[in-house]
């Protein structure tokens, strides 16, 4: 039919247009039919949602799902409530039998091979009709067979997977996530809630909420009141104490991480009779005194590590420590509350670390950490080393303590860690020999102002991978020395000098030059500019070409190749200099 023939019948019969265009679709010729459609739509005719109906089904035959399912939710917009319900055949008479738009949008969305939002389209068409709609049991069938169709190509894991691989894959979830599984579905929370291994570990240090004594409760009857691992946090206030209950009567538990408040004298009631217990770790929210202290070290044989970090002093005449700690291998103390000295054994109190009559007391120990806050106080304590104490002690943190003596330290130490203490007398380190603490890889010396250049080159041994001299004020002056005392160690991989004002451009390319094999370099709040970050990315894109081209990699050809750049509070440095050293593929950290 040519153009004037269109215009003649639109004038003649308007409705007879959409009719032509239905028969243009049952011919086969889809193209005009979708110009003779949208011509019927600009007309205004009273059945738009026909129209528009018959025009989707023809996009699908053209292939164009988006131009088609645009329709659809246009039909539906039009009048949600529309109840056209032919299924029979995509184009039918607009008096008999029109498509519903809600059926129109799911089976293009099927054919789009998008079943699951064609089943999200009829539960909302559900959602909006009324509950008496005449046509809505054509839409509930509809929804019903495509989700038992879904339902049938998935199956569980859980259902396909032996027991022993589902749980060995489950395992790899933390404990939140493994709470989030719960509400997958019915089955899953009931697969999950049988398997007690799951629940041996309560971890609340990632709750997204307050956690209630209730949820703690049903965790522990998940594992059958044999968990062996808590870490208590996030709780409500109204639950702490119901909790601290509920989780003190599990017989197995052997690591118990307590962040909540709670008086020192009923947690310790509470937990003394936990013989199985390994790790006890109590956060500055619960007061300890050095009573019970050494109570909870008598009536728990099996510790292996306690931690108090509010810690407070106890009248000499009711502290008792054991004799014999064989299994302890770690402490961690902090205190800040101070007592009078002569009657009261100080919070930061360790029987025999003066005179080393430890050594057959607490003979494995290998972590010692003593902290005194807060640091603007400074403590009372005075700590005197002497290695006969701890003959197999690997870690040593001190912070804001007093220092006698650090001379005497035990050859098996390999972290040292002095944070803001203050010496008492000849330097600590006076007297350490090249001989004494061979081992050493991990030395943090930061916020001490009687730190000097001197003091590193005692100190850095050729074991050395981890040196931060943080806000050491000594150190300011000729930074060869400095450089000179951390080129005993060429093995060197982290260092971090940060507040150091005579760290600039001139003084990193010395580092960068003498220490190869550093990996991370913080120098936070220091003079540099974008030179540095310059410099430092083309030597690591130089060495990273060389390695890819095969090169022979020798000491005099090698180049510093930095792989984690901290430069916080450096605003010499250009945002396009950070961005060049990105590129460049180190990671910077402003």
């Amino acid at each position: 039919m040519s153009d004037s023939s269109l215009e003649a019948l639109a004038r003649g019969d308007p409705a007879g247009f959409h009719q032509y265009g239905q028969k243009l679709y049952q011919n086969g010729d889809h193209v005009k039919a979708i110009e003779v459609f949208t011509q019927s739509l600009r007309m205004k005719l009273p059945d738009p949602i026909g129209i528009l109906d018959n025009r989707a089904a023809t996009y699908c035959k053209l292939g164009n799902f988006d131009l088609a399912l645009r329709d659809a939710k246009q039909m539906i917009k039009t009048d949600k409530s529309d109840e056209r319900v032919g299924a029979a055949s995509d184009i039918c008479i607009a008096s008999t039998n029109d498509l519903q738009g809600y059926l129109r949008a799911g089976k293009i969305l099927i054919l789009n091979k998008k079943p699951d939002k064609a089943l999200e389209m009829y539960a909302y068409g559900l959602k909006t009709l009324v509950p008496d709609h005449s046509r809505r049991h054509l839409l509930q069938h509809l929804h019903d067979k495509l989700g038992g169709k879904m339902a049938s190509q998935f199956q569980d894991p859980f259902d396909r997977l032996p027991l022993e691989l589902a749980v060995m894959v489950l395992k790899q979830f933390d404990f939140r996530q493994t709470v989030a599984l719960l509400r997958v579905s019915k089955k899953w929370e009931r697969f999950l809630t049988s398997l007690r291994e799951l629940w041996m570990c309560v971890d609340l240090s990632r709750a997204r909420k307050k956690v209630t004594s209730a949820a703690v409760r049903s965790y522990i009857r998940r594992s059958r009141g044999m968990l062996t691992h808590v870490v208590l946090d996030n709780l409500s206030l109204p639950s702490v104490e119901k909790t601290l209950e509920f989780v003190s009567r599990c017989p197995r538990l052997e690591h118990l991480d307590a962040r909540i408040a709670c008086r020192g004298d009923k947690f310790y009631a509470l937990f003394k009779d936990c013989k199985n217990l390994k790790t006890l770790i109590m956060s500055d929210e619960i007061n300890m005194d050095q009573k019970h202290l050494g109570m909870f070290l008598s009536s728990l044989p099996l510790l292996e590590r306690i931690e108090c970090h509010a810690n407070n002093g106890s009248l000499i005449s009711e502290v008792s420590w054991p004799e014999k700690l064989p299994n302890l291998r770690a402490i961690a103390l902090g205190a800040s509350s101070v007592k009078p000295v002569f009657e009261y054994f100080q919070a930061l109190h360790l029987p025999g670390i003066h005179d080393g009559t430890t050594a057959n007391s607490i003979p494995n120990l290998e972590e010692l950490r003593v902290r005194w806050n807060p640091r603007i106080v400074r403590s009372p304590y005075l700590f005197d080393f002497n290695q006969r104490g701890f003959p197999r002690l690997r870690k040593l943190d001190l912070s804001g303590v007093n220092l006698h003596r650090l001379s005497d330290l035990p050859m098996s130490l390999e972290d040292l860690r002095v944070h803001a203490c203050r010496p008492i007398g000849p330097f600590p380190f006076s007297e350490v020999t090249e001989e004494q603490i061979p081992n050493l890889k991990i030395l943090v010396l930061t916020d001490n102002n009687w730190i000097t250049p001197e003091t590193i080159a005692l100190l850095v041994k050729p074991t050395l991978r981890i040196l931060h001299v943080d806000r050491c004020q000594r150190l300011t002056g000729n930074t060869n020395e400095l450089i000179a005392a951390c080129r005993q160690s060429l093995e060197l991989e982290e260092l971090n000098v940060s507040h150091l004002c005579n760290m600039d451009d001139k003084a990193v390319t010395k580092l960068a030059e003498n220490l190869k094999e550093l990996k991370c370099l913080n120098l936070s709040y220091t003079p540099i500019s974008g030179l540095t970050l310059k410099a430092l990315s083309d030597a690591r894109m130089q060495q990273v070409k060389a390695e890819a081209e095969g090169a022979v990699i020798t000491s005099e050809n090698k180049l510093i190749k930095i792989q984690r750049l901290y430069i916080r509070g450096c605003d010499g440095v250009a945002s396009d200099a950070v961005a060049y050293g990105r590129a460049s593929g180190i990671e910077i950290f402003t």
